[in-house]
């Protein structure tokens, strides 16, 4: 009998102390409590649970929540003077200094400010240029900072900026390269030996060592469908793959102690380059504890091993739990722990059955894999793929080798290697238009949180039956069965609401009746074509909308599956943008535009564009109301008599009202439109908010129409420069 193996001395049971730890950063998203009552609360905890010995595994768990919640509290971000200043004044004109961090996108940089008009100044802001910038270097500037504020409802994932930069003038270097640090030197001489591969690989070649944004922003489609999107970023895999190709090459000239020390200083320097990424600290940490384990001829439990890489990261950065990165990284790894099976060739068998053997475990592992981490994808980015178990066959050794060829270049920058490259990156590329053709795909389709959690919960039974814990899924099948389809079937209708969306200069604003009715006002616009514009000036209404880019997937997240009412007030880019969208994701069961709209050429372009089989069309040519039990949505203009031709003062114009308060809706009615409304309806207009004609344009918003509505509060419609 085999002796049972002498575990790492870490506590054994890790796991359930980091769940409590984890939980008790996720309470902070929806509980505010103050600090010094739950220190109080944690000190006395930990007292009893010295003192006593039965409660004190219960207690050491709620311990640990309380400590997890306190560490947020802890590292919440205070006021500083560039925060404060940008809070009162919206934005400011100044000469800046800055370094830049990092490339987020092909016209985003990551920067720190170093000095403001001549005053030293800390904080991260956000750049938006096309520049190329040098990262760890000091640039000087004209800029304007604008306030950046979270959107509560589009914006899923917390921000780190404290504000947005644009340059009046383009920025000059104001710092010597060779007063780089060792870090910016090294990632400055990466990137120059990396631009000497041929143009069409070289991105690829950066995102792999350096985590450049710009392959994958490229190719982000095709890598979607094809489920290897994993493969192009540096994360956990590639620093397995590291870790095998250099500690191959270093043990063939150093004993293998010295050459895992010397691995892990490589290693930590390729972390710092790509600024400790989550999933590259959360590999780094395992890698190390196993190898600590090895050198003290311990095993370690994988379970110990994946609960301190995750108490690690998040004390020191507890916010992390909320990034996609870190969760998709540490549930995939938790599959492979604790969900993944495994097929074990019988003893005697030949070398291609067991080689057919370790085929059938990759395969699995995929499967298992992506089938696992489905509740998280289609929650953030409405993305289904199992391509990737047929994609990762071929796709992942050719990442390797593509991997060992940068590295190769960096060392040897010569012609044969830049040949080997390319050639293996022509196969690469192949490899992904072919595997992004699969069927195995769903492609936007978000899904709201409650059914992921439900979805989470429903892979359980099957990784348990898999894993032949028939006593444990027995037990729990019929819970988790039960949870599941409440969640599932909770509604998540919301009632009684107004929301008007941050969409530039654009309107959309989306109302939700006591009865539960869903009527959406205007669409939001298109980013390639500026306000104002008919629709025929971009034959591409889905891809570049607002609806498209930022609304949409919230809605879905949020449950919404239809709308009972569309009104598009005209068919300008700026209100109608979305209307492809919308009718491409939504139920949309009523659309209501104007006469004069469907009479429009804009109408004739738009309409083939839209399923609207089930959609019953409300033209408006003169007055009418809607109602929601006790609340009323009143069409006002245009009316019959109304004889204006301009498609502005065409506007649809609307009240709506909840019993407690009215809402005026005008689209962009002027001058011409206003006095009619003035004339004939003037009692009709009284609303206590009002939506401002015309995004606060000076042609509307006259002083007899602004008395005749005699609005408390008013909303403007615009960009935020």
């Amino acid at each position: 009998m085999r002796a049972k193996p002498e575990y790492f001395p870490l506590p054994t049971p890790m796991l359930g102390p980091v769940i409590c730890w984890t939980l008790g950063i996720l309470l902070t998203r929806f509980v505010q409590a103050p600090w010094p009552v739950l220190a109080a609360i944690a000190l006395v905890l930990g007292l009893v649970a010295v003192l006593c010995s039965r409660l004190r595994t219960p207690l050491i768990l709620l311990l640990f929540m309380l400590l997890g919640f306190l560490r947020v509290q802890a590292d919440s971000p205070k006021a500083g003077t560039l925060a404060t200043t940008l809070s009162e004044r919206g934005s400011i004109r100044q000469e800046i200094s800055f370094k830049a961090v990092r490339p987020l996108s092909e016209r985003a940089w990551e920067l720190r400010l170093t000095s403001l008009a001549g005053h030293k100044m800390d904080g991260t802001l956000l750049l938006f240029d096309n520049g190329q910038y040098i990262p760890g270097a000091e640039y000087s500037a004209l800029a304007d900072l604008h306030k950046l504020v979270n959107d509560p409802l589009l914006d899923i994932h917390p921000t780190r900026f404290e504000g947005s930069v644009t340059l009046v003038l383009p920025a000059e270097l104001s710092s010597a390269l060779a007063s780089l640090s060792l870090r910016s030197q090294a990632a400055l001489f990466i990137t120059q030996r990396l631009d000497k591969l041929p143009s069409g690989h070289r991105d690829l070649a950066k995102a792999l060592l350096l985590s450049d944004p710009v392959h994958k922003k490229a190719q982000q489609n095709v890598l979607s469908k094809a489920g290897l999107s994993h493969l192009v970023v540096v994360s956990g895999l590639h620093v397995l793959m590291l870790y095998f190709i250099i500690i191959t090459l270093l043990r063939f000239f150093l004993p293998w102690r010295i050459a895992d020390i010397a691995f892990l200083i490589i290693i930590t320097s390729f972390a710092a380059l790509n600024h400790w990424a989550p999933p590259i600290t959360r590999a780094i940490l395992m890698i190390s504890l196993a190898l600590m384990a090895k050198w003290l001829s311990r095993p370690l439990s994988a379970a110990q091993n994946l609960s301190v890489s995750l108490f690690v990261i998040t004390l020191i950065r507890p916010m992390e739990l909320f990034s996609v990165g870190l969760q998709l990284s540490f549930t995939a790894v938790s599959i492979i722990v604790f969900a993944l099976p495994k097929l074990h060739p019988k003893e005697g068998i030949s070398v291609y059955k067991r080689m057919g053997c370790k085929l059938l475990n990759y395969v699995l592992l995929s499967a298992c894999v992506g089938l696992g981490i489905l509740p998280l994808t289609l929650y953030y980015f409405g993305v289904a793929t199992l391509n990737g178990i047929f994609a990762n066959l071929l796709g992942l050794p050719l990442m390797a080798i593509l991997l060992g060829l940068a590295i190769s270049n960096l060392a040897f920058p010569i012609e044969p290697l830049y040949i080997a490259y390319s050639f293996v990156a022509d196969v690469w590329q192949w490899w992904l238009n072919i595997c992004a053709g699969l069927p195995l795909q769903i492609q936007d389709s978000w899904i709201p949180a409650t059914h992921s959690l439900a979805l989470a919960l429903i892979l359980i039974l099957p990784a348990l039956a898999f894993k032949a814990r028939w006593k444990l899924l027995k037990a729990l099948a019929l819970p988790i069965v039960a949870v599941a389809t409440l969640l599932f079937v909770l509604p998540v209708t919301e009632r009684g609401k107004l929301i008007v969306y941050n969409a530039g200069t654009a309107d959309c604003s989306l109302i939700f009746t006591a009865d539960g009715t869903t009527i959406m006002i205007d669409s939001g616009g298109i980013s390639s074509v500026l306000p104002e514009r008919g629709l025929m000036d971009n034959p591409d209404f889905y891809a570049d909308s607002w609806m498209n880019k930022r609304l949409i997937s919230q809605l879905r997240r949020s449950g919404l599956g239809h709308l009972d009412y569309l009104l598009i007030t005209h068919l300008h880019s700026d209100h109608a943008g979305g209307l492809p969208t919308l009718f491409r994701h939504l139920d949309i069961r009523h659309l209501i535009l104007s006469q004069s709209a469907l009479e429009s050429e804009d109408w004739r372009v738009l309409s083939p564009e839209l399923e609207l089989g089930k959609t019953r069309i409300i033209a408006v040519s003169d007055t009418f109301s809607i109602p929601f039990g006790s609340q009323m949505l009143k069409i006002l203009h245009p009316d019959q008599d109304y004889t204006g031709t301009d498609a502005n003062n065409l506007s649809i114009v609307c009240r709506f009202d909840d019993g407690r308060d009215s809402y005026l809706f005008t689209g962009d009615i002027e001058a011409d439109a206003e006095a009619y409304l003035t004339e004939k309806y003037p009692e009709e207009l009284r609303a206590r908010i009002l939506k401002v004609p015309h995004h606060g344009s000076r042609s509307s918003s006259s002083k007899a129409f602004l008395d005749a509505v005699n609005a408390q509060e008013a909303w403007i419609s615009c960009a935020d420069t």
